[in-house]
This record gives structure tokens, C-alpha cells and sequence, in this order.
């Protein structure tokens, strides 16, 4: 089964000199696009910003939150201007993939004959990912272009060359499978807790936000998560049972004045 992966180099956005050639792989299912912790240290890159994410595996039903930061590096295309992309920092994106025999396939399918691919491997060769392309920069980078044969992968054009997507024929599939495990990084909210209790406070605009790892502080102490960081939904309960409360206590003095002036005017 081929990934979309492609080799391309990434440098500092003021410093195009300080460059390094990396492997990326595109992942449309990703909200949000990653680059590796060792690639950072290497480059020496600076973060511009950080973000609270709630970053889970596949298969799992609760994320842990965790801040990340974003750092901004440019990468250089093919016959295209170089693009500046905004990542977020992770400690690494997934396990070196395996099984990706991407050189022979121009050889083995007539619909491949003579594509440029961006990416070159043979199957015994571990090829590490260390920049993850997401749904935020995925239709920045491919053009749209396919070519697709009778068996075999789809060919699908992007800004640095052609990528392979899907299985191989039974042919030419090796008989021994390789596991890859990937991790899968979700965006948990754009806004901080603090940030939501003060627009809900000053507005008394009411949303229920519905956080996927839990509501209730017992529940976060056994998924070793803070409370503070991801119970969005009690913070909104919060804001509501704050709001109610003084709506409550405006009808009491309301109220009140009139039985004020009523006993008065008796």
C-alpha cells in the first residue's frame, strides 16, 4: 500500500541558506499539518506562537492535551514560488514507513512510465516522515492531476512531483506486510478556556461545547489530563449556571421595587 509521501526541502523562512531535505507525507484527514521535533532542533527554528492541541492515536477515544508550539519554515517547490507554512511542533510524526517500493513502479506500470516522482525508495529501505501535510495546506500543494491505470497505484500530481496513492496490484505486492504506526494529531479547540470564559462573560452568548476527552475532573485524573486545559464544557456550564444566577437576582430587585412602591403608595 503506498502513502503519499515526496522529499522536499524546507528552510528558514528568513534564512533560505539554513535548508535541509526532508520526507512529508500528505494526509488529508489531518486538520492541522506537523513537523518532527528533530527537525526543528536542527534547523534551529524558533517557535512564533503555541497552541493547546488534544493529540490522540488511532483507535483511541480520548486525546491528551498538550501545548504545542508552531514554528514557520518556507519549502521550496518545483516551477512554483517557495510556500511558507505555519507547523505545529510534535515529537515525531510516525514510525519509519516500510513496504513503499516507489522506484520500480515506473517499470512495472506502463501508466508511470516516465513520471518524475517526489519521492524515490526501494522496499528495504526504512524511510523516515518527518513533516506532516494536513487538510490546511493539502489542496496548496496538489494540483489535481491523476493518472490511473488497470492495476496499481493512482500517480497524483503535486508541486514537487508526482506522488503514489494506493495498493499495488497482487502481482507485484510483496507477500510479507509491514505495520505502520501513525499518529493521528487533532485539533481539540482554537480557543483557550480563559479566552471562552471571558467572551461568554462579557457577551452572555451561551455555546455548549462538547469536549471529547471528558467533562468532569475525575474523569480527567484517570486519563492523566488537566481539567483546566480541556473541560471546556464545564467552563460553559459554568458561564451558564454565572449568567442564570444573575438573571435570577435582577427578578428578585425587580421585584422587589415594586412591592417597595406598592407598599409605599398603600
Amino acid at each position: 500500500m503506498f502513502l503519499q509521501t515526496a522529499r522536499a526541502v524546507i528552510h528558514r523562512p528568513s534564512e533560505p541558506h539554513v535548508s535541509l531535505e526532508v520526507r512529508l507525507i500528505l494526509d488529508g484527514g489531518s486538520q492541522k499539518s506537523y513537523i518532527s521535533q528533530r527537525v526543528c532542533d536542527l534547523l534551529n527554528l524558533a517557535a512564533v506562537r503555541e497552541q493547546s492541541l488534544s493529540i490522540a492515536t488511532f483507535g483511541s477515544s480520548k486525546g491528551a492535551a498538550k501545548v504545542c508550539s508552531i514554528v514557520q519554515v518556507g519549502m521550496d517547490l518545483k516551477g512554483y514560488s517557495p510556500m511558507l507554512l505555519s507547523l505545529y511542533v510534535v515529537p515525531t510524526i510516525c514510525k519509519p514507513l516500510m513496504g513503499q517500493p516507489i522506484a520500480p513502479c515506473t517499470e512495472q506500470y506502463p501508466h508511470l512510465t516516465g513520471l518524475e516522482l517526489a519521492d524515490c525508495s526501494s522496499n528495504d529501505l526504512n524511510m523516515p516522515v518527518d513533516v506532516l501535510i494536513g487538510s490546511d495546506y493539502y489542496w496548496h500543494i496538489v494540483t489535481g492531476n491523476i493518472r490511473r491505470g488497470m492495476e496499481g497505484p493512482v500517480a497524483i500530481h503535486i508541486k514537487l512531483g508526482w506522488v503514489l496513492s494506493g495498493p499495488m496490484s497482487h502481482s507485484h505486492s510483496n507477500s510479507d506486510c509491514s505495520v505502520t504506526n501513525l499518529s493521528v494529531h487533532v485539533l481539540h479547540a482554537e480557543l483557550s478556556p480563559s479566552s471562552l470564559v471571558h467572551y461568554l462573560t462579557s457577551s452572555y452568548v451561551v455555546y455548549r461545547t462538547t469536549c471529547p476527552c471528558c467533562c468532569q475532573a475525575s474523569q480527567c485524573e484517570e486519563a492523566n489530563l488537566d481539567p483546566g486545559a480541556v473541560g471546556l464544557e464545564t467552563v460553559v456550564r459554568l458561564c451558564v449556571l454565572n449568567v442564570s444566577l444573575i438573571i435570577c437576582l435582577v427578578h428578585i430587585y425587580c421585584f422587589l421595587c415594586h412591592l417597595f412602591c406598592f407598599v409605599n403608595l398603600g
